[in-house]
């Protein structure tokens, strides 16, 4: 990278002074766009023992900087994010802020000199009142291997740190204690950690997986920190109830003082642990309060540390009208009798703040000079850097501008976001002969480019040469392909009333684990209830032939119960049975049919191909781009292609659509485009113009909103050729519509359009190239029974430069409901608010205008007429409209990047899938979007809704999706993708159940054989459970008795009770029974034997006869050989296991099934 700021005069000037004591404050002009970050890279290169904090006027620009100082190869800079105003009406700020803050104090406060520091902020952070030093010090505690410390004084100080007590780490800042283990997810921490005791000391420190619960990495050595800025002491009891007296001595209104009484009982019950989760929701509205000696970010700054305030009377500016916001909020809280900390309290005025950073090497920079008053003090350096004058909208023309500055001598640096952008920019240059003399590409995201006349030098981004957004890219950790995809928790989240499959008895409701007392011995049952309160018992060996009922219907769906022993079950099974053969047999027929048909074999790649994906803005993610190697590979093969591509909205499925017709329109043959709806035509219309502008390739739209007159010419031109991609709903399969050489069919959502259009659809696939797109999502395991039927290709990743959407769970709150559109409009964007009650949707769209008259608002339901609804979208696309009130029904299908703020009125009546697929509507721009979710101030939440606005809140990573039970989507995917037909078959036997269905009818017509597991049943005197002390949590028991009882060989049997150590400690007896119980049961299995059962002194096994997988001679000759051993007809063995109990007995069985089969 070249970085000549270093040898400008004023830089060297600037050197020569800095840290003298005469002279340690500086004001610099000129540095205009992202110079700034060039000038501190150098600054941080010459003086690395000097940590660096840099304030700028918002946290916009904060952000900003930080992408640029990550591209000029700035090591880690820190961003110090500021709370959000709403602290003070009681939310607390998201996990990632408090997350980015802790990481920045904690980086202050154990600075050495080994390597630089640079922190940036906002002025609004940087005049908060935080945490006092001294306290938060000792809240980052390093623990070691070998350390003694009790188990409870660990949770006791997590406790008083900020973390929640879990049944299961999951999510960051939430402990988790069993037995000897201490499980905990630090916020600043990439994993969590498992800590192993012995007594009292720390016998091993490890990571571990959370999508798994396995260990990971032995450590020597772990960081604990806070999972919350507000530290618990006694003395914040003291310190809150002095400032209440006070406060109640000045207030008289009940409401007011009730608050305050509230707040007390909360502070006091904290030391309540019980309760604490409650106590800790919003309590930094009262922070400044805890504490007696509250500090500010620079109280956490080393002595020989610099400051740069970037634009000085903007920073003024800002703070006084941080402070003047606030005040505003204050008053109208005190007119309304609620209670709120003065803000004069909690924040610092910028003078003040001005007088204390006095002691450091203080920097500002500024357009302006400096004031007469200031000017004396201060050393005036002028860079002289200036703005890019660049041609907006014309590419062609900016890259003539850089072949005049080559020519005038000017080194020329441009900054591509990544690799392949580096690789377009190359082939752009060297199909126009761009002279490289002067010219290097670097890999980084810079914000605005500048110009140095005085040195000849020149920096600029790539999104500025092609006048593009920029799209900085947010590194998210490589998830490891295992945990890709989607795939369908099936068991970790059964509770008491859910409905299940047993494969053998069909449909009940799940009661719960009993523990059964049998022949005096204990042991696991799974309580399934059915029809006229009939009860079954299923030992826990066997779980692995129940299945949670999933059927893929409304969640308010429910199945019909079967009855025990009936036939109704056996005959929904087989009619199941016959239509996925059917199916299945129809689907690879169609394939091999496709396979041995000829299609149109198209080209290579074209140079245009290869400019065309060059001027794409974003990088490819892994899985688009092996979609559009699949795509390509298909269309260059002599059979028509009928390939289906399966992505979230967002991830790219148009352009792998885009690279595909671009491939066909260049190789003369037209593409037609063919999409459910109006809205969706005019969207994709819009998005083809836009993305083929600069290539001569004819784009036309054929849909509601042409006329008579334009439908008749476009067709005409269809006709003659003249036409290369048309876009257009089902009116593209009418009979009066002629291709002049159709070479691509491009169908999305095909699963919206009817019967008729779907034959005309099949019929196109067997001469021309068919590529259909999907938004639901599909289940890997259906993706997995369809290899060799269909071809498919899944995009579960989402770009790189989307962020994770902030997500707020709140009680009703017009207050932020105003705020928030506010926010959303000042940026230029727009606002979805849901509102899922179409009789009180226009007094809500009523209430929502009086709150922000400036907006303008517009209401879409499903009940409204069809084109009235459309048109109504079409407005709001076209930006006619700021805020969209509306039911669910924008919760498929519709993709406008401008709305990245969505707030979602009575969140806790909406499913946890809806509340996903809803929050995935925002978030598709390069702004970090919002999601508020309201529920009723004064209607009782369920503790199901509270869970389900809990884990939405928690999970806003990307791709989180399989945490929040996506399975309902995903088999409406699959129904989608199979037909109405399956999915009521999905509905009737449950999604599992269907799945091993089509797995076996696979198998079945590719000839591997198919056979039916035995239900081998074992009943043995013999204490085989977990115990409530190893596994305390319900959930988590049955998803382990159901892995145990799909363990098929010994090597799972060995690795499950490896993972039984690891997570919860020294395996106890009942569990190695447990575990010996299943390992037996799956012999039998092997062996063909249907039963073990016991008498007082004897054992009986009895064999299948149609199922034995061994020698039956080897019976005959052990029972020559032991005298214990007896056979009765037709196929059973006795055993006379006198004066064996426990695991002698289970040994014995075990050994004599050895010798059975000849080992």
């Amino acid at each position: 990278m070249r970085n000549l700021v270093t040898n400008s005069q004023p830089y060297v000037n600037f050197l020569a002074h800095f840290g003298s004591i005469d002279r340690n404050q500086f004001w610099l002009k000129g540095l205009h766009g992202s110079s700034l970050s060039f000038f501190i890279q150098a600054l941080v290169s010459d003086q690395p023992n000097s940590p660096l904090l840099v304030v700028l006027p918002s946290q916009k620009e904060a952000e900003e900087l930080i992408f640029d100082l990550a591209s000029v190869l700035v090591d880690k800079p820190l961003l110090f994010p500021q709370w959000p105003n709403f602290v003070f009406d009681w939310i607390s700020p998201p996990k990632k802020v408090v997350t980015d803050r802790l990481l920045c104090l904690q980086q202050l406060l154990k600075y050495s000199s080994d390597s630089p520091l640079v922190v940036v902020t906002s002025i609004h952070a940087l005049t908060q009142q935080i945490t006092p030093k001294s306290l938060l010090a000792q809240s980052f505690r390093r623990i070691v291997r070998g350390d003694e410390i009790k188990p409870q004084q660990i949770i006791s100080n997590l406790l008083d740190w900020g973390y929640r007590p879990s049944d299961m780490v999951e999510i960051k800042g939430t402990f988790s204690f069993r037995g000897n283990i201490l499980d905990l997810y630090p916020l600043i921490s990439h994993y969590p950690i498992r800590l192993d005791f012995f007594g009292d000391e720390i016998d091993s420190i490890r990571t571990f997986d959370i999508s798994n619960q396995r260990s990971v990495e032995m450590l020597e050595s772990a960081q604990i920190s806070p999972a919350s800025e507000v530290i618990f002491t006694p003395e914040i009891v003291d310190n809150w109830r002095d400032y209440a007296q006070k406060t109640e001595a000045l207030h008289f209104s009940p409401p007011y003082l009730n608050t305050i009484k509230e707040i007390t009982e909360r502070i006091e019950g904290w030391q309540n642990y019980g309760q604490s989760s409650e106590v800790l929701d919003g309590i930094e509205a009262i922070h400044s309060k805890l504490y007696t000696n509250t500090n500010y970010l620079h109280s956490y700054l080393p002595a020989e540390s610099s400051v740069l305030l970037v634009e000085q009377n903007w920073l003024a500016h800002e703070a006084k009208q941080t402070i003047d916001r606030l005040k505003e909020v204050f008053q109208k809280k005190q007119e309304q009798d609620n209670f709120m900390v003065d803000p004069n309290e909690v924040f610092n005025t910028y003078q003040k703040t001005l007088i204390e950073l006095k002691d450091f090497n203080l920097i500002r920079t500024a357009t302006t000079p400096p004031t007469d008053g200031l000017a004396g003090e201060l050393e005036i350096l002028n860079y002289n850097f200036t703005p890019l004058d660049l041609h907006k909208g014309n590419y062609q023309e900016n890259i003539d501008r850089l072949r005049n500055w080559t020519e005038q001598g000017f080194q020329i640096d441009i900054y591509c976001e990544n690799e392949p952008s580096i690789k377009r920019m190359k082939r752009i240059f060297d199909d126009r002969d761009l002279p490289w003399a002067g010219i290097q590409l670097e890999v980084g995201s810079l914000g605005r480019g500048f110009v140095s006349l005085d040195q000849k030098w020149i920096v600029i981004s790539d999104h500025e040469l092609f006048d593009q957004p920029r799209n900085p890219v947010q590194r998210q950790p490589k998830k490891s392909k295992s945990h890709a995809g989607a795939p369908i928790l099936s068991m970790i989240d059964l509770h008491v009333g859910d409905y299940v499959v047993h494969v053998s008895h069909g449909i009940g409701h799940y009661q719960g684990i009993q523990r059964i007392e049998v022949d005096g011995k204990y042991q696991d049952f799974l309580h399934l209830k059915y029809k006229d309160g009939d009860t079954l018992y299923v030992p826990t060996y066997q779980i692995d032939l129940v299945q949670k009922y999933i059927g893929g219907r409304d969640e308010d769906y429910k199945p019909r119960i079967d009855r025990l022993g009936g036939k109704g079950w056996r005959r929904t099974k087989a009619k199941a049975k016959a239509s996925i053969e059917k199916m299945a047999e129809e689907l690879l027929q169609l394939y091999a049919e496709r396979e041995s048909s000829s299609g149109f074999s198209f080209p290579g790649d074209s140079p245009w191909q290869q400019e065309f994906e060059a001027l794409f803005p974003y990088q490819e993610t892994e899985d688009q781009q092996s979609a559009i190697d699949d795509v390509k590979v298909d269309m260059e093969r002599s059979q028509p292609m009928d390939r289906l591509i399966c992505g979230d909205v967002g991830y790219g499925k148009t352009e792998v659509a885009m690279r595909a017709a671009f491939k066909s329109a260049a190789a003369g043959k037209q593409v037609a485009v063919l999409v459910p709806t109006t809205v969706l035509c005019l969207q994709h219309f819009t998005t083809f113009q836009k993305r083929f502008q600069d290539f001569p390739i004819n784009i036309e739209m054929l849909s509601r909103l042409r006329t008579d007159k334009q439908s008749k010419t476009i067709k005409s031109n269809l006709e003659k050729g003249s036409i290369d991609i048309i876009v257009g709903t089902h009116s593209l399969l009418a009979k009066s519509i002629n291709f002049h050489d159709l070479g691509l069919l491009i169908v999305d959502e095909e699963h919206r359009f009817g019967v008729k259009h779907k034959e005309k659809i099949k019929q196109l696939k067997s001469t021309v190239d068919v590529l259909t797109l999907t938004a639901t999502p599909i289940p890997r395991t259906l993706n997995m029974s369809m290899v060799g039927m269909r071809d498919l290709s899944l995009i579960n990743t989402p770009p790189e430069s989307r962020l994770p959407i902030e997500t707020y769970v709140m009680e009703y709150n017009s207050d932020i409901i105003r705020d928030s559109i506010l926010k959303e409009i000042s940026r230029g964007g727009q606002v979805f608010f849901v509102h899922n009650r179409v009789q009180s949707i226009l007094s809500i769209a009523a209430t929502v205008k009086k709150l922000v008259p400036q907006a303008r608002c517009a209401v879409g339901h499903g009940q409204m007429p069809e084109r009235q609804l459309e048109q109504v979208i079409l407005d709001f696309m076209d930006h006619q409209y700021d805020v969209l009130i509306c039911t669910t029904i924008i919760e498929s299908g519709i993709d406008i990047p401008n709305v990245n703020t969505i707030l979602i009125n009575r969140a806790d009546a909406l499913g946890l899938a809806q509340l996903y697929q809803l929050r995935g509507r925002v978030g598709r721009d390069r702004f970090q979007a919002y999601g508020y979710l309201f529920y009723s101030v004064d209607r009782a939440i369920t503790e199901g809704a509270q869970k389900r606005l809990r884990v939405i809140e928690e999970f806003t990573d990307l791709g989180s999706g399989f945490k929040i039970a996506l399975r309902d989507l995903e088999i409406r995917g699959a129904g989608d993708i199979l037909g109405q037909e399956q999915h009521g078959h999905i509905a009737s036997i449950g999604y599992d159940l269907y799945c091993r269905m089509l797995d076996d009818a696979v198998k079945k017509l590719k000839g591997e054989k198919v056979s039916e597991d035995l239900e081998t049943k074992i009943n043995l005197p013999i204490e085989a459970y977990l115990p409530d002390n190893y596994v305390p949590d319900s959930r988590q028991k049955v998803s382990l008795y159901k892995k145990i009882a799909s363990a098929k060989n010994e090597a799972d049997f060995s690795e499950l009770k490896t993972e039984m150590k690891d997570r919860f400690g020294s395996v106890p007896e009942p569990v190695d029974m447990l575990l010996q119980m299943s390992f037996l049961k799956w012999k039998c299995q092997q062996m063909g034997i249907d039963k073990i059962t016991s008498t007082r002194e004897n054992i009986r096994i009895l064999f299948n006869p149609d199922r034995i997988e061994f020698d039956p001679s080897n019976i005959i000759t052990l029972i020559k050989k032991d005298q214990r051993l007896g056979l009765e007809p037709p196929a059973q063995l006795t055993v006379n296991t006198e004066g064996l109990t426990g695991k002698n007995l289970l040994v014995t069985v075990q050994s004599l099934l050895d010798k059975i089969r000849g080992i």
